[in-house]
């Protein structure tokens, strides 16, 4: 048996300060959603990004009443999660 836990993750992007005005400009224009989003934005200019340590449970009322939780048994089949119902 295993189960699965949802969580978040903070993600880090650094680049340089040169471009943090067109950054923030594209963050108020909603360009920005996303990290995919944001290195599209920097078009290729240098940056890195790490994961941060951070990572914290979901709730299925914070994931849209969707499961954060997931039980299956050692053949793989579904056995339980914790997905809202009405």
């Amino acid at each position: 048996m295993h189960v699965d836990f949802k969580i978040t993750n903070w993600e880090r992007v650094e680049f340089s300060d040169e471009l943090e005005g067109e950054v923030l400009e594209a963050f108020k224009k909603g360009d920005i959603r996303d990290m995919d989003d944001l290195i599209k934005v920097l078009n290729g200019a240098d940056c890195e990004w790490e994961t941060l340590d951070c990572a914290e449970p979901v709730t299925p009322e914070e994931n849209g009443g969707q499961a954060t939780l997931e039980a299956y048994n050692g053949e793989d089949e579904f056995l339980f999660n914790n997905e809202l119902t009405d």
